[in-house]
Order: structure tokens, then C-alpha cells, then sequence
């Protein structure tokens, strides 16, 4: 056996995913064009390499497929680069996998780009676990809604309200009136039970995989509502004020401070400055009071 044979041996049996394409088409639906797969590639895709020669890695794509991630690796490409991403992919069943991927250029002897390598590793397991431990971190252990880090994580640190898709987005403060006072006087166990209440009462007033209901102090709460209006929160707010009145056995009754993007916010602070200022207003009308600030 010469040195060849053998690379080619351990080529088509390693355990990463190995891919090489033509590149001189990259655009739909001419290329880039798929010559070569190795066992690892058809062992995770279920497609047999006779199905998979001379179609492009787009039969792979699906719904949650970055398409962000898709215009890099285009360019990356097209420059002639090399790079590292990481991608959704699906396999031929439409089992959604999560791929590391490593992209070369291979040159002729002349120097020139000829076909684009492509070692992948499957990184779905380790996706999976990490996505359980950012949710465990990010969620409040008593109400089992999200916590404060949360916020801070996904509306503080890089959320730009100047960008159009965030110009539908509003929230709600919600506080428990005279909370410490009942919780001295009835117990920490009266008070946990109340909060959890509370929070399932916010949690049926959100979209489902679209609002989220966010633990932001000991007894407040903030729902921030994305692809939505001001009659939405509105309504929502409304809805809210009505359903604690059945808290009201326990002596417990609601403040709520509301907006919504207004031209002008840059940061996701601002809206919680002006929902705040609803909020106390709100507390000075006591009772289940709701307030809104335009």
C-alpha cells in the first residue's frame, strides 16, 4: 500500500464529517457541487453518496439554518479564505443537528482555489447540554420564570432599540403592593406561595416562544412583549389587573407600570425608566392600578 492509499484510508473512515466542493458556481441552484462525502458524512445525514453527489450542501438546510452564518461561509468562499462556523443542519429524515464546522481552501498546483474542504463534527449533544445549563442559570428556582441575569444577558448587554426589528417591542412592571409587610406578618412560606401565583397569572398573559416573563427583584416582575403594540400591552396589562383580583383573598393586590418603544430609545433601560415611572404612579393609586406611559 503506498502513502496514498493509506491517506485516503483514513480519510474515508475518520469519524469527522468530510466534505469537498467544486466552487465555480456558488449561487442557487447551480453550486457549489458536492464531489466528495466520507462514511462519517452519510452515517449522519442518512443520505447515500450517490444521492449526495452533484447537489449543493443547501439539500441540508433547513427553517433554523442561519442564514447569517450561510452569507459568511458564501464569503468566506468567495474570498478564498479559510474559517470556523457553527450551523444547523438536517438530516434526510429532517432531524435537526448541530454542526462545527472548519472550511479550507484546496489549491492546484499552480496555487489556484480549486475546491472548498469542509471538516465538520457533530455537536449536537454538547449543544443540548449547554442550552439546559444556560436555562437552569437563567431561571428564577422558586417562580420558574427567568431570573435577573436573564435580562441582563439578553437586553442589556448588546440590545440596540435604534435597530427596526426591535421598534415593536414593550413591557410591563408589575409589583406586589406592601409585599415585606405580608410576608413578616403571614411568613416567607405564605409569601413564596404568592409569587408563584403571581408568576403563573403572567406566564397566561404571554405569547407562547414569543414574550418573556422575567423575575426582577424580590417581589417585581417585568414581561417584556416583542412583536407587539401598545393596545397589546394595554390589553394585557387590563387582563392582568382583572385576574389578581383573586388574589385578593390573601389580602394581595397588584401595581403595574407599562410602555412602549418610542423613537428616541437607544437602550432597553430606557423602557424600564418610563414603565418605572408608570409603575410608581400606579402605587399612588393603589388597588390593582395600572398605569401606562406613552
Amino acid at each position: 500500500m503506498n502513502i496514498k492509499d493509506a491517506i485516503f484510508q483514513l480519510v474515508a473512515n475518520t469519524n469527522d464529517i468530510l466534505i469537498i466542493t467544486e466552487i465555480k458556481e456558488l449561487d442557487y441552484p447551480k453550486g457549489p457541487n458536492i464531489v466528495y462525502v466520507n462514511k462519517a458524512f452519510t452515517s449522519l445525514t442518512e443520505y447515500r453518496v450517490e444521492e449526495i453527489l452533484g447537489r449543493t450542501p443547501r439539500v441540508l438546510q433547513g427553517k433554523d439554518t442561519d442564514k447569517k452564518v450561510l452569507e459568511k461561509i458564501k464569503n468566506t468562499i468567495k474570498e478564498r479564505k479559510s474559517g470556523k462556523f457553527e450551523l444547523i443542519n438536517y438530516t434526510k429524515s429532517g432531524r435537526k443537528y448541530w454542526l462545527e464546522i472548519n472550511l479550507l481552501p484546496i489549491k492546484d498546483q499552480s496555487g489556484e482555489v480549486v475546491y472548498y474542504g469542509s471538516i465538520q463534527r457533530d455537536i449536537t449533544n454538547l449543544k443540548v447540554t449547554n442550552e439546559k445549563l444556560k436555562k437552569q442559570n437563567y431561571t428564577d428556582k422558586l417562580t420558574k420564570v427567568y431570573n435577573r441575569a436573564y435580562l441582563e444577558e439578553t437586553y442589556f448587554n448588546d440590545f440596540d432599540l435604534t435597530n427596526s426589528t426591535n421598534h415593536t417591542i414593550g413591557l410591563l412592571v408589575i409589583d406586589v403592593d406592601n409585599f415585606k409587610q405580608l410576608n413578616d406578618a403571614k411568613g416567607h412560606l405564605f409569601g413564596d406561595k404568592i409569587l408563584q401565583e403571581i408568576a403563573e397569572l403572567l406566564l397566561q398573559n404571554c405569547r407562547k416562544n414569543q414574550d418573556d416573563v422575567i423575575r426582577y427583584s424580590g417581589d417585581e416582575f417585568i414581561i417584556v412583549y416583542k412583536d407587539a403594540n401598545p393596545d397589546i400591552i394595554k390589553l394585557k396589562a387590563n387582563n392582568i389587573v382583572k385576574s389578581a383580583e383573586i388574589l385578593s383573598n390573601h389580602d394581595i393586590t397588584l401595581s403595574l407600570g407599562g410602555c412602549f418603544y418610542k423613537k428616541g430609545d437607544k437602550k432597553f433601560k430606557s423602557l424600564i425608566n418610563r414603565a418605572d415611572e408608570g409603575l410608581y404612579q400606579a402605587k399612588a393609586l393603589r388597588n390593582n392600578s395600572f398605569v401606562f406611559q406613552d
